[in-house]
This record gives structure tokens, C-alpha cells and sequence, in this order.
């Protein structure tokens, strides 16, 4: 087994392990996104008899931002045919997935619409006067991605009557 001693980049190392008797690979938690981190490590060759090997390290590392769920869903400049869908994004994504369907679908998690790197978003090709959902996800690159967000819910409008129709 091994034992590790880390903190923030640069920290002085007091030889008293963080983590005791881990194994290899070791995982760490509670460490905070977008942190730089130094750790240090020692064989634990017989603990119980107060048998180490020499502390190796530094060796430093960074941790991910979190990729955080989107906020404030809106839709706005309904027609009878689209809509703008919205979001406003409170962490580092530059990329978004959506999953829309008709009011009260069952989302299956895979988003029908990828790479989106605006908000708003036009969704079009809808039908008039039909009821719809739609959930939005922050995608954070290197296979990071948020919760979803939704259902928001909005109906498209009616097609105008014309009396030449008739």
C-alpha cells in the first residue's frame, strides 16, 4: 500500500500522510474544480512496523472546472413553426446539447440537437399549434457534461385564417 501527502501547489510537506495505506491507482476526493494541486508518495512497506520508503514527488496536477448545469431556461419569438429556446450558462461551457419532443415526452437523455454554440437557439420544422418541451445540457468538452436542465415547455402558434382561404 502506499501513503500520500498533498495539498495546493507549492505547500511544504510535514511527512504525516493524507492518505494512509491507499492503494495504486489512488483516488482523491473532495478536491476542489480548476485547483492546482502537489502531492507527494511513499511505499508503505510495512506499516505496521513503521517501515516506509523515502517520500517521492513533487508531482503536481489540476483538477477539471466542474461542468455546470445551464440556468434560466426561456423560449421567446414563438411562430407557428420555431422558436427561439434559451439558457444562460453560469460556468465555462461554450457548447450545447438540447433533447425536445412533444409536451410531456419521456426524455431518453440523448440530445436530438448537438454543438450548439449560441443561446439562443432557433429550433424550427415544428408543427403549428403543438405543444413542446425541450431540456439543455452543457457540454464541457473532453466527454464533460452537465445535468440536463427542463423541461420548459411552450406552444407554437396557429396559422393565421385568411378569408381568401375559403
Amino acid at each position: 500500500s502506499w501513503d500520500i501527502e498533498y495539498g495546493d501547489a507549492g505547500f511544504s510537506p510535514t511527512g504525516e500522510p493524507t492518505v494512509s495505506n491507499t492503494t495504486n491507482p489512488a483516488v482523491l476526493s473532495g478536491l476542489l474544480p480548476s485547483h492546482n494541486y502537489a502531492f507527494y508518495v511513499r511505499a508503505a512497506c510495512d506499516a505496521g512496523n513503521g517501515i516506509y520508503s523515502a517520500w517521492s514527488g513533487p508531482k503536481t496536477f489540476t483538477t477539471f472546472d466542474i461542468c455546470q448545469i445551464p440556468v434560466l431556461q426561456t423560449v421567446g419569438s414563438i411562430t407557428i413553426t420555431s422558436a427561439d429556446l434559451g439558457w444562460t450558462e453560469v460556468g465555462t461551457a461554450t457548447e450545447w446539447e438540447i433533447e425536445y419532443g412533444l409536451a410531456g415526452f419521456t426524455p431518453t437523455g440523448t440530445p436530438n440537437i448537438f454543438n450548439i454554440t449560441t443561446t439562443p437557439y432557433n429550433l424550427g420544422g415544428l408543427s403549428p399549434v403543438t405543444s413542446y418541451s425541450f431540456y439543455v445540457r452543457s457540454n464541457c468538452g473532453g466527454g464533460y457534461l452537465s445535468n440536463w436542465l427542463g423541461p420548459k415547455t411552450f406552444t407554437t402558434l396557429c396559422a393565421p385564417y385568411s378569408a381568401l382561404d375559403e
